[in-house]
């Protein structure tokens, strides 16, 4: 169901009304970089290049259908590179930690949880923690529902669920 109403809001809001009067063998590599340059005065590099995607895709299944005999080149936008994650130096660390144990030990917990884990906040957010408890001064030993075998102590999987 996704795909097809995406396909044909595409349709519907993009590509009829910029080339649907069109006979798809008057759609060359001319009128495809048109059609760019219009969608970019309005649509970000990434909603154009799904455009410009689903378009390349109707026009090979227009060719596999026999209604063109070739497929224009459709030349997609250059995507800026992906901004770089953050890492958090040990001052920053250090703070993040002193800011949850203000709160709780909880909060504390599930921030070390996290760095430890390499978590991110989806995941950490996903977490069924049941309760933290402290054992001998150590902080820590979140039980969570997590979906599958649970290890015992010596690290071996039962067959039991959480």
């Amino acid at each position: 169901m996704g795909t097809r109403y995406n396909y044909g809001t595409t349709f519907r809001t993009h590509l009829r009304p910029q080339l649907g009067a069109l006979p798809l063998a008057a759609i060359d590599e001319d009128r495809i970089m048109t059609f760019r340059a219009k969608l970019r005065e309005t649509q970000g590099v990434e909603t154009t290049n799904g455009i410009l995607g689903r378009l390349a895709k109707m026009l090979r299944v227009a060719k596999r259908m026999r209604l063109i005999d070739a497929v224009p080149e459709v030349e997609k936008l250059r995507a800026g590179r992906a901004r770089q994650k953050p890492v958090y130096g040990d001052d920053q660390i250090a703070e993040l930690c002193f800011a949850a144990a203000a709160l709780s030990d909880e909060h504390l917990i599930v921030v070390l949880l996290a760095l430890d884990a390499g978590l991110r906040v989806s995941e950490v957010c996903a977490l069924e923690v049941e309760r933290c408890r402290s054992q001998g001064g150590q902080r820590a030993h979140p039980e969570q529902h997590l979906p599958g075998p649970q290890a015992d102590a010596q690290g071996a999987r039962s067959a039991g669920s959480c």
